[in-house]
């Protein structure tokens, strides 16, 4: 188990290097992160995900490991992250947080490929006048 761990860090690592590298020829200022992010990209809060894997069309961004700052709350808060910069099967996906943040201000466990298609090298998330689209949230049956 210890070893798929270590080589999913590893490709998680080889990632985040490679995704500086993609922004800063962009011309992005890029620098690391004291928070949970991984990086800071033009002033956001990055998380970088490599993620070969789906299941039926869903891909899995949670964290792997409990996260004692969180109460052990496995997952990110969206005032943890700006932007996902996920590969997926050689794609870039660069989906801003408030599109993938359920009703408790988490990042949802779970992507569908295809509700995130519009954003493969949507590089202009780290536009300064960037707005994100709107999303469609379902209403609670009983909310008013």
């Amino acid at each position: 188990m210890w070893e798929l761990t270590e080589d999913s860090h590893n490709k998680g690592a080889r990632w985040e290097e490679e995704f500086a590298s993609m922004s800063e020829s962009r011309g992005l200022f890029v620098c690391s992160s004291k928070s949970r992010a991984d990086l800071l990209v033009n002033g956001k809060q990055v998380q970088c995900k490599n993620i070969d894997a789906d299941e039926e069309g869903w891909i899995d961004i949670s964290n792997r490991m409990p996260v004692k700052s969180n109460g052990g709350f496995r997952g990110y808060l969206a005032s943890e992250v700006d932007v996902l910069a996920l590969r997926h099967r050689g794609d870039v996906y660069l989906i801003p947080a408030e599109y993938i943040t359920n009703s408790d201000g988490a990042i949802t466990r779970y992507v569908r490929i295809n509700s995130i298609l519009k954003f493969v090298d949507a590089w202009a998330v780290f536009d300064f006048d960037y707005v994100a689209p709107a999303v469609a949230k379902q209403a609670r049956l009983f909310e008013e």
